[in-house]
């Protein structure tokens, strides 16, 4: 403050006054001591010298006093500057009202925080700045502070800003009304929208976090120093009830709450410890039984968390339900095992290379065939082993392009190949090869199967051999078989009359014997007699059987249709007219129908049901069944009886010529029937078999090709 302001200062002139004042009372005592008496002359010339200093004093005294209140004035102006600046940069509004609520002052930052100037707000209702929609309910509330009972308080309110823009902020109040010095409300208003904002995001992230929580598929726990419980999601434990419960308690606790072993709950515990103590996340796995029964594996963790000064926070256990990646591993660990069964029980030789031609794999086969040990073919090109020095050099050629080209086709790939091969003793065979080309997490490797072919090359040598003189042998076969051809045509004929001859002579010199001779003969030699006719007969049936057999292969079938059921019919009513023979119960199922040669087939229901009748007449109620069945996934027809039957262990010698399976003078017989039907079933391309039990009867099935 200059001297010119200092002079128009009101106080500093009514200061100057009162010293002009003192000094008009100095004069005045100065006039009432010239008045003194004489006698006091020289009290008042010591007294005037005592004004004098006085007076001087005061001069001093006032020059000191001007100097204060003009340093005083200046520090007044700074302060009220430095006031000044401190309002307008203040991030609180000042407002300052009346017991109306009338604003009677505001600090001039409002201008900078809400757009208003100081002269827009002063002397109007504080809730002209309110939102229109919470005006009356804003008023209300600032109106009712006079009345509170704290002096001092806060309250929410919100504000428009000279943009229309509403802002929350916290009223700071301090009721002054009443104070003589006063008599106000001072409101100071702080921003709170960004807080608030701030509030929300920390919300919204909890919230998110707490969703993440809740959703993410483990078992999240937090657990405090002592292992207990302080947080858990619901995947860990579903019931809330039980959620609240667990809060504060530690695992052995919960255990025994649930009636659960605690071992696992104090194998946890010591888990717990270790990771807290060693600071790091240590990981196990943990089998256990869900409510339904289900045996399932957790892989739990348990994570120390620690502040930015290494001291404790908590710790973070979180569990993953591996049940079907443990299954996985299993399933692939055993498929694994088999896929290694498999190649190792491989016949063929099963060579795996890497992308680089480097033998990874040797099955035993492979060491077998070649005679190189595993140990010596592994993490080597097959260039040092097995291929043959001839063909190495390509061998190492084409693996070069494929590692420089692996898309492009390749020849030899997924194809067989028969190549040359070298055992280790040197010993070179004959191989056949095929490489498949298999892609592996980026890598591409080959296996090759391999077969030693040497013993078929061989064979096939031999059968070439063999086809370029098959001409030369098929006719001279042919030959042969004509001659023999010849020859049992010649045996057919011999049989047919030499042989017929010589036995109607025996039968008819027998026959002229007992007619010459007869009455001179005794019993025995008629018995005799008797016995050599009756052996001639045989032989002559035997004979026509015989021929029989042998006409039967070179008989042209005429297949077609035949009703079995009729022909079987017929042919037991044939043989029973012939021979007297006991009441037999005789079954044939309805519409049984076959494709064969109808002559063939009589002769082979002839033959059947004949040993069928003949085996039969020792039973008391014989019977015989003709029908058809299932025999080995195919239908076939049999002819039962429960006549003597026979042992099966001799049954590879049934269906051979002149074969018997019971003595002739128990059941007579030639021994030519079933090797009869046998041939005739085999030329229809079928078969017949038998199913026996000596003293229970016998079953013959059969069947012919359509």
């Amino acid at each position: 403050m200059n001297n010119e302001e200092l002079l128009k200062n009101e106080e500093f002139q009514q200061f100057i006054k009162n010293i002009n004042q003192s000094y008009v009372d100095f004069e005045d005592d100065k006039s009432l001591l010239s008045n003194i008496n004489i006698e006091n002359q020289k009290e008042l010339s010591g007294l005037n010298e005592q004004l004098q200093n006085i007076a001087k004093s005061q001069e001093l005294i006032i020059e000191e006093q001007t100097k204060n209140i003009t340093e005083a004035y200046g520090m007044l102006s700074k302060s009220e500057s430095e006031f000044k600046a401190l309002l307008e940069n203040l991030a609180e509004i000042i407002i300052i009202t009346n017991s109306d609520c009338t604003v009677t002052y505001v600090s001039p930052n409002i201008e900078s925080l809400l757009g208003y100037t100081p002269q827009e707000v002063i002397f109007k209702e504080i809730s002209s700045l309110f939102p229109l929609h919470r005006r009356q309910e804003q008023k209300k509330r600032i109106c009712e502070i006079p009345n509170l009972p704290d002096k001092q308080g806060i309250i929410a309110i919100d504000l428009l800003d000279a943009n229309q823009t509403e802002i929350s902020f916290d009223f700071f109040y301090k009721n002054e009304l009443g104070n003589p010095l006063f008599n106000s409300i001072i409101f100071t208003l702080r921003n709170t929208s960004e807080v608030k904002s701030k509030e929300m995001e920390m919300v919204r992230q909890k919230d998110f976090y707490e969703h993440i929580l809740q959703e993410i598929p483990a078992d999240i726990a937090i657990f405090d120093e002592t292992h207990r419980y302080i947080y858990l999601n619901k995947k860990a434990i579903k019931n809330d009830e039980l959620r609240k419960y667990i809060i504060g308690k530690t695992d052995v606790e919960y255990a025994a709450y649930r009636g659960r072993d605690v071992k696992i709950a104090k194998e946890r515990m010591d888990l717990f410890k270790r990771a807290k103590e060693s600071k790091i996340m240590h990981s196990f796995e943990e089998e256990s039984t869900d409510a339904e029964g289900n045996k399932k594996t957790m892989l739990r963790n348990f994570h120390p968390v620690f502040d930015e000064h290494k001291n404790f926070r908590y710790v973070v256990g979180f569990g993953l339900d591996i049940t079907e990646r443990k299954e996985a591993q299993r399933k692939v660990f055993r498929n694994e095992e088999k896929l290694n069964l498999i190649m190792n029980s491989a016949l063929d030789a099963i060579i795996i290379l890497d992308s680089k031609g480097i033998v990874t794999f040797v099955n035993p086969s492979a060491e077998q065939i070649f005679g190189w040990p595993k140990e010596e073919m592994l993490n080597k090109s097959l260039a040092a082993t097995i291929i043959p020095n001839e063909h190495r050099e390509g061998h190492q050629h084409g693996m070069q392009e494929r590692m420089k080209h692996p898309d492009k086709k390749s020849e030899i790939l997924k194809r067989i190949m028969e190549l040359p091969a070298m055992k280790k003793s040197g010993e070179r065979i004959k191989t056949e090869l095929t490489i498949f080309p298999i892609d592996i997490e980026n890598e591409r490797i080959f296996c090759s199967f391999i077969r030693d072919i040497s013993d078929r090359k061989r064979a096939e040598e031999e059968i070439l051999n063999l086809n370029t003189t098959l001409e030369d042998r098929v006719v001279e076969r042919t030959l042969q078989l004509e001659n023999a051809n010849k020859e049992l045509d010649s045996f057919s004929y011999s049989v047919s009359h030499d042989l017929r001859s010589p036995l109607r002579a025996v039968d008819g010199w027998s026959q002229a014997l007992l007619e010459d001779y007869g009455n001179v003969l005794d019993e025995t030699a008629h018995e005799y007699i008797s016995r050599i006719k009756k052996e001639s007969n045989r032989m002559s049936d035997l004979i026509d059987n015989l021929l029989s057999l042998s006409k039967i292969s070179k008989v042209r079938l005429n297949i077609k249709p035949v009703h079995l059921t009729d022909l079987s019919k017929e042919v037991f009513e044939r043989i029973t007219q012939q021979t007297p023979l006991k009441n037999i119960k005789f079954t044939v199922e309805e519409n049984l129908k076959i494709e064969a040669d109808p002559s063939m087939m009589d002769i082979v229901l002839t033959n059947l049901i004949s040993n069928a009748v003949k085996f039969t007449q020792k039973k008391d109620t014989p019977e015989i069944i003709i029908g058809q069945t299932i025999k080995e996934e195919m239908p076939v027809f049999y002819i039962k009886d429960n006549g003597a039957g026979f042992n099966l262990t001799a049954s590879s010698k049934l269906f051979g010529a002149f074969q018997r399976m019971h003595k002739q003078s128990d059941f007579p017989g030639t021994g030519i029937g079933l090797a009869t039907v046998q041939k005739i079933i085999n030329a229809h391309g079928g078969r017949i078999w038998a199913e026996s039990e000596k003293d229970a009867g016998a079953t013959f099935y059969f069947y012919v090709k359509s």
